[in-house]
């Protein structure tokens, strides 16, 4: 076997890797090559409207001095480095924190996209013994429909370079322990601060499976790995516990439950057929990228033809249970990627109903796009030690006829897309596809068959012949899933309105069913789309010009934020004139252009002071919020159980004399003639604290979502600040965790280092 006793590697031995390293930066620069030199960057989908003005404000903060714990401008207000996905703890944040956005954003997602190639290439070559089969999977996982789709989200080409790098470091750890343990480490916490939490779980149960395999196989003393497996986890849930904690809060205040995860976002029945014809069953939308009906999360996971041909390769002929257990979790992805449409999802959520806050089944995939370049790995591996030996017939046989088995399925999949297309799927644009995929096919197997037979500098150069020809393949898959704009179009500060919606002063609102407006795209020109999405406040694009909204695009939202945009569409056009009013809303999309603005006039400030308190229920406060008699400059609804905190029974003089509102902190200068209530239109969260001095006050819920203090009489200078209690108790345990690790890493000194023996 390849991995028992390493592969006849005599020509793969070029394929060091630093030279490997250098091909795959000239794969990437060749493809985006505007990105990196030139005045181009990614504006696509998610990346313009959601990441990078995300990372704007994550800058901000870092140059305010401040940590971004609490994002005032979407939502009136939410928590931000416990979303995960902002990625506020994750140490490579400063490539972007430090260079100029613009550029340092799209070059922090290509720079992962080496890391994460690189990391296949070290886990393969140790696995597999070959450096031409480490370079074939490196190349292949970082170069596929998935990791390019993942360009977009910075948090998740993370978290996907990581992966590689758990499981080699991981296996290390448990085997040899001391600095390979702090080594897996220090891996774990780079992959699970880079905020992707399904494929940190999923990364981790490949682990573990890994684990189980060598347990069960006596490979490793069992006691001690296993010790050394548990302190492994223990320790890397430990040191990212600064970010782990408010994350797990948030997710247990939040409106997912078991119940969340639906269908939607699943592969197709037939989405197997994409890992061989891409644009089977796709159709393309107006901002130029093909996806599968009803599946908008990734436009593509197509890997390759030649990395499908080489996985069926290893299945058919490599014997090794690695080879078995990455089989079965391809298989496994495939059906749990479905969703509840087959069978192994609904028996997985029976089993462990935590599974149903996982949102989109088709993530499962992830597993997929990990497994098969390892497999391709295998096999390269295989038919290296088969040259010069007697089985070398067999071999080329075996290749040539999985290779036509592969073209026979691929024909198949045309002939039925020819009779079965899918809405909007164009037949002759499949044809194409599929027909271009059966001669990179051909190709491939002729490189192969001249690796075969050739020797010397012909038989290195026949690799890189594979190595052109698998990158070509993803390149020429699909339309571009990344297309670029200039840089220009993501400057701050475009939009001007009159009034100007400024944090502490008012807000903008853009109705729910507005936002749906904007999904299916516009001119078909990406930059101008950007310009008329900002122009229009979707989604997040309101922080680059630090307008706060009454609406945000986070993958976790406070369970009160849901509910309060269904309050927001009632009341007909105008929608609920009294809460828009006590919101502070003085611009609200046009009911004639969604991508203009209508100014109101009775929106009230931010803070305000005097009201009489009214006590109700849930429901009975949803129902006078929207009520046309709903006054918010005199009366305030707050809960029932508040009754024994609040004295204020009636009206009162009261008025703000000063204010100055920051992200975190809010300093109100208040005179009241007696005591009175303070209402704060931002979100209530129990990380929000009231104080005059060093004594707290007593601080509600008030109209459903928001804040309110009750004052004493007299001129009072009010402290509201924003201190994250969890966030709080994980940085202590993190910096206990940090120092552990630092002890055991001097302990074990005298180990050879873990990069050494990669």
């Amino acid at each position: 076997m390849a991995a028992a006793g390493g592969a006849s590697d005599d020509f793969g031995l070029w394929f060091t890797p630093a030279r490997f390293g250098v091909l795959l930066a000239a794969f990437i620069i060749a493809a985006f090559p505007a990105v990196i030199f030139g005045n181009q960057s990614f504006v696509g989908r998610d990346f313009g409207v959601f990441s990078y003005p995300v990372a704007y404000f994550h800058r901000a903060c870092f140059w305010r001095g401040e940590l971004p714990l609490w994002n005032p401008f979407n939502d009136c207000g939410t928590p931000f480095l416990a979303q995960f996905n902002t990625i506020a703890l994750y140490p490579l944040s400063l490539i972007y924190l430090l260079l100029p956005l613009d550029w340092s954003l799209s070059f922090f997602s290509l720079l992962h996209l080496w890391i994460a190639g690189m990391g296949m290439y070290v886990l393969c070559q140790r696995w597999t013994g070959s450096r031409f089969g480490a370079a074939v999977a490196g190349l292949a996982f970082a170069f596929n429909g998935l990791s390019l789709n993942l360009l977009m989200w910075p948090s998740h080409i993370a978290t996907y370079s990581w992966m590689p790098w758990v499981l080699w470091s991981g296996e290390h750890g448990w085997q040899k322990g001391g600095r390979w343990l702090v080594g897996a480490v220090g891996f774990g916490v780079l992959q699970m601060l880079s905020g992707g939490p399904e494929t940190i779980l999923m990364t981790w149960l490949v682990l573990f499976a890994l684990a189980g395999g060598q347990w069960l196989r006596n490979e490793c003393p069992r006691m001690l790995s296993m010790g050394r497996f548990v302190t492994m986890v223990a320790l890397v849930a430990a040191v990212s516990a600064a970010e782990l904690l408010p994350f797990l809060d948030l997710v247990a205040h939040s409106e997912r439950n078991q119940s969340y995860s639906t269908q939607d976002w699943s592969m197709p029945g037939l989405g197997w057929g994409n890992f061989l014809v891409p644009l089977l069953g796709c159709s393309l939308t107006r901002r130029g990228i093909y996806f599968q009906d009803n599946q908008y999360w990734t436009s593509s996971y197509y890997v390759g033809i030649g990395i499908v041909l080489l996985a069926l390769v290893a299945v058919w002929r490599v014997r090794w249970w690695r080879v078995r257990l990455l089989a079965a979790i391809t298989f496994l992805s495939l059906l749990l990627a479905v969703g509840q449409k087959g069978v192994a999802l609904h028996t997985l959520k029976l089993i462990f109903p935590q599974l149903g806050v996982m949102a989109h089944p088709i993530k499962f995939v992830f597993l997929a796009v990990l497994a098969l370049p390892l497999l391709a790995g295998f096999a390269v591996s295989e038919l290296q030690q088969m040259i010069g030996s007697l089985d070398l017939r067999r071999g080329q046989r075996l290749v040539v006829g999985v290779g036509a088995a592969t073209g026979v399925m691929i024909v198949a999949l045309i002939v039925w897309a020819r009779f079965h297309p899918q809405d909007g799927e164009v037949w002759k644009v499949t044809l194409q596809n599929g027909l271009g995929r059966l001669g990179i096919l051909a190709l491939t197997l002729g490189g192969f068959w001249v690796l075969t037979v050739t020797s010397g500098k012909r038989r290195v150069g026949s690799c890189f012949l594979i190595l052109i020809l698998m990158w070509a393949d993803i390149e020429t898959h699909m339309p571009p899933q990344n297309p670029t704009a200039n840089r220009s179009v993501l400057r701050p500060h475009l939009l001007q309105l009159s009034p100007q919606p400024a944090l502490g002063v008012s807000r903008a609102f853009v109705p729910l069913n507005v936002m749906n407006n904007f999904n299916q795209g516009t001119t078909g020109d990406l930059g101008q789309d950007l310009l008329l999405y900002r122009r229009g406040l979707y989604l997040d694009a309101n922080l680059l010009d630090e307008i706060p909204t009454l609406s945000g695009f986070y993958s976790l939202s406070w369970h009160t934020q849901k509910m309060i945009q269904r309050l927001l569409l009632s009341g007909g056009k105008q929608g609920p004139v009294g809460l828009l009013d006590f919101l502070g809303v003085s611009q609200r999309t046009s009911p004639a252009d969604f991508f203009e603005f209508v100014a109101r006039t009775n929106y009230m400030p931010m803070i305000t002071a005097g009201q009489r308190p009214v006590f109700l229920d849930v429901s009975n406060t949803w129902d006078g919020l929207i009520s046309p008699e709903f006054r918010p400059r005199e009366v305030v609804y707050l809960p029932e159980e508040s009754r024994g905190l609040i004295t204020v029974s009636t009206n009162t003089q009261a008025r703000i004399l000063s204010q100055r509102i920051g992200y975190t902190r809010v300093e109100v200068e208040v005179e009241a003639k007696e005591p009175s209530l303070l209402v704060v239109a931002q979100m209530y969260h129990p990380g929000w604290h009231a104080r005059i001095g060093k004594s707290e006050l007593p601080f509600v819920r008030a109209n459903y979502s928001y804040q309110a203090c009750q004052v004493p009489a007299g001129r009072n200078m009010v402290f509201l600040e924003y201190k994250d209690r969890w966030f709080e108790r994980g940085l202590l345990i993190s910096g206990v965790s940090v120092c552990f690790c630092g002890i055991l890493l001097w302990r074990s000194r005298k180990e050879p280092s873990v990069m050494n023996q990669a």
